[in-house]
């Protein structure tokens, strides 16, 4: 009888883990700058739901702040991710900021058309200019060939 000689076994290797991206000039100032921006709407957000506005009905106040508190909660998860910088995160605020923009495209045309709520409008494009200037940074960062958070992708 002869031997069967034993089978080579095909070795598993795991994938090599992911690198991260390469920190640029563009990395930490776009961080900073998306957590400066979503520190200071939370507290803007805290302020005014503790403020109880009193144009805002009795019913409505318990939807208020639990709004309110949501708001706040989104900001601070959205701070925490710009400063480890998540790559999810980041593709949801540039569709999130891509769509302030357009909102604040169409608030200039109101605002501009005039009416009993212009003031309202004027609000609104005040608060929705930081984030076309930050849209407009990710976007300029993304055409310049640089990943998520201004980071470079890595040299093989």
């Amino acid at each position: 009888m002869s031997a069967v000689p034993p089978q080579a076994q095909p070795q598993f290797s795991p994938p090599p883990p992911a690198t991260a991206g390469v920190e640029t000039s563009w990395t930490r100032p776009l961080q900073y700058a998306i957590a400066g921006w979503f520190s200071l709407a939370a507290l803007f957000t805290l302020a005014v739901a503790l403020s109880k506005p009193t144009w805002l009905p009795v019913i409505y106040s318990g939807a208020f702040e639990a709004g309110s508190l949501i708001g706040v909660a989104l900001s601070v998860v959205a701070v925490i991710g710009a400063i480890k910088r998540w790559t999810w995160l980041y593709k949801v605020l540039f569709a999130v900021f891509g769509l302030g923009t357009l909102a604040l495209l169409l608030n200039l045309t109101r605002l501009v058309s005039g009416g009993a709520a212009a003031p309202i409008y004027a609000e609104a494009v005040a608060f929705e200019i930081p984030g076309a200037v930050l849209f407009g940074w990710m976007v300029l960062a993304s055409r310049r060939g640089l990943g998520p958070w201004g980071m470079a992708k890595p040299r093989s």
